[in-house]
Order: structure tokens, then C-alpha cells, then sequence
């Protein structure tokens, strides 16, 4: 049956597959971005855990924002170092 208006044409699997593979090469191919040090060089881990709140530009900090305290994230150890870094190097007031 025909499609309304000829939107929405199926694709067929060959073009997929096609599509698919070259995306996997170029996946493959990837070396990841280049440096960048006047992007890169201001990214530390305690910069990843800052957010701008829109109304007022103020730098806001997720674990006080989410209220995210160790025992929320005591079943995943790996969030849970993260949380204990932050906490030793830049504790909340």
C-alpha cells in the first residue's frame, strides 16, 4: 500500500546496512577532539559539578541543587568516590 502523499518512505535494509557500516567506520576511525587548552584547561572536577542557574547566572552546585547527600548513592560505589572527592576538596557551606 502506498504511503499518504508519498511521506515516510520506507527504507530498505540495504540502505540501512549501509548506513549502519559506515557509521561503525567512522566510529572506528574516531581519535577523539583535539585539545583544546582554552576549553580543556579550565575543566577540573569540581567545574563538573557546577550548573549556571538560568534566572540569575549564579554557579550553582548539583549535589546542593539535587540535595544528593552519600547515603542516595551508597549502591553505586563508583558515584559514591566521586561524591567523597567532592566533598574533600570542595565541601558545602
Amino acid at each position: 500500500m502506498k504511503k499518504l502523499f508519498g511521506f515516510g518512505k520506507k527504507e530498505d535494509d540495504k540502505s540501512k546496512t549501509a548506513k549502519l557500516e559506515k557509521t561503525k567506520q567512522e566510529m572506528l576511525l574516531y581519535k577523539g577532539q583535539t585539545y583544546n587548552p582554552v576549553e580543556d584547561d579550565g575543566i577540573t572536577t569540581e567545574s563538573m559539578f557546577k550548573v549556571i542557574d538560568g534566572d540569575t547566572g549564579e554557579k550553582i552546585d548539583v549535589r546542593e541543587l539535587l540535595g544528593i547527600t552519600e547515603e542516595d548513592l551508597k549502591n553505586n560505589p563508583d558515584l559514591l568516590n566521586i561524591l567523597k572527592h567532592m566533598n574533600e576538596k570542595s565541601p558545602l557551606q
